[in-house]
């Protein structure tokens, strides 16, 4: 387990980024809070999307049903009209730049460190930045393709931007007059089977995990802080504490929540810019204004910390501390409808998980049966109940 060296800001941040250095599969998961410098604001802060949206011009009864996918089949207009107001790099390249932290991963994969990058964001500037397209899995989709949901045609981004931009309400094909929907998962939609093969792929391979950008409070890519393996150091890049819950096969450890082995909280591209300044050890005079910040101690502790031990935060600028209450500083919900894998429906009851794969569940009707074909049988599984 990896434990933060030094007595100074300076030399803690030392030690995180020679650990970072000395890796060679590092896998990223990312969120929405590497894009806002970008213009693209994330989802859930206080200045975030389903705080900030109009959801009334756009013909909606709540911001959540923009990204859900019952209220995209009955009307795609609200949805292709918010795409046309607002940034997206593959819709019209060049027009949104990557952020540093998009940069930072770029870096990551030329110093041949990175393993993979699971990002939860459909922008496309992971790879606008630089990175391998191999080396990138969209936990969410991406507006890179769109797909005909009635006879399945693909279409690439830059077939359908003319039309978007145009003011079209909805996008219709030349092929069947079915509607277009964008290649990203929607609430209610069920994450691509390659999701999961790649992270059994990585579980193997992973020697670090950066987990950047995110609230973890959608479900199943919450998960994967949890996934992997234990032994591997765990490093958070956010303004804020995150966590998840273990999983019950992980509660034979001390705290039942999945904690990191360093927090550095503030704003993603000022974190990111530090790391990778006293990794290459140059441009000192950028390393005296991205480094200064401070750690805690029992002087700025609070409830904040959301059981992440002291020693193991570093705070910069931007870092949000406040807690107002005990209910802010609760876990997250977590934005969940659960699907089985065989049978493909929406699980109503106790779901019925793998306790190897990634995210692969069961419905109480078809578990009793498929449990003995799975894995040849040799997979265990937990019983969880459905969340609300």
């Amino acid at each position: 387990m990896f434990h933060i060296q030094g007595k100074t800001f300076d030399e803690r941040l030392a030690s995180v980024a020679e650990l970072i250095s000395k890796k060679k599969h590092i896998v990223v998961l990312a969120g929405a809070g590497i894009s806002v410098s970008c213009g693209i604001p994330d989802f859930r802060s206080k200045d975030g999307l389903y705080n900030s949206l109009n959801y009334q011009e756009l013909g909606l009864t709540c911001a959540e049903d923009l990204f859900d996918i019952d209220s995209f089949r009955e009307d795609p207009r609200p949805f292709w009209k918010f795409v046309r107001m607002n940034k997206f790099a593959s819709l019209d390249p060049g027009k949104v730049q990557p952020s540093t932290s998009h940069m930072f991963l770029a870096w990551l994969d030329q110093q041949h460190m990175l393993l993979r990058i699971y990002t939860q964001n459909i922008d496309g500037l992971e790879q606008a930045a630089g990175v391998d397209k191999d080396k990138i899995v969209y936990a969410h989709g991406s507006f890179t393709g769109a797909t005909c949901m009635k006879c399945k045609a693909k279409y690439r981004a830059c077939d359908i931007a003319s039309e978007v931009q145009a003011g079209i309400p909805s996008v219709e094909p030349v092929c069947c007059g079915g509607i277009i929907k964008p290649n990203i998962i929607f609430f209610g939609e069920k994450l691509a089977l390659n999701i999961s093969h790649k992270l059994e792929e990585d579980y193997k391979k992973a020697d670090a995990l950066i987990v950047m950008g995110t609230s973890l409070s959608v479900a199943p890519m919450s998960k994967l802080v949890g996934y992997l393996p234990d032994k591997i150091p765990r490093i958070l890049i956010n303004r804020d504490v995150v966590q998840v819950m273990k999983s019950s096969s992980q509660n034979n450890k001390q705290s039942e929540f999945c904690l990191f082995d360093a927090c550095l909280l503030g704003n993603c591209d000022t974190i990111t810019q530090a790391i990778m300044n006293k990794v290459s050890n140059s441009n000192a005079a950028a390393e005296d204004m991205h480094h200064s910040g401070i750690f805690v101690d029992d002087d700025n502790n609070g409830t904040w910390l959301k059981n992440q031990p002291r020693e193991s935060v570093l705070l910069f600028e931007g870092a949000l501390l406040s807690v107002t209450d005990t209910a802010e500083a609760a876990l997250p919900p977590q934005n969940m409808i659960v699907h089985c894998d065989h049978c493909e429906n929406e699980i109503k009851g106790s779901i019925f998980c793998c306790k190897t794969c990634f995210d692969f569940d069961l419905c109480g009707n078809c578990y009793p049966k498929v449990k003995l074909t799975h894995a040849f049988g040799k997979h265990d599984f937990e019983i969880e109940s459905r969340l609300k």
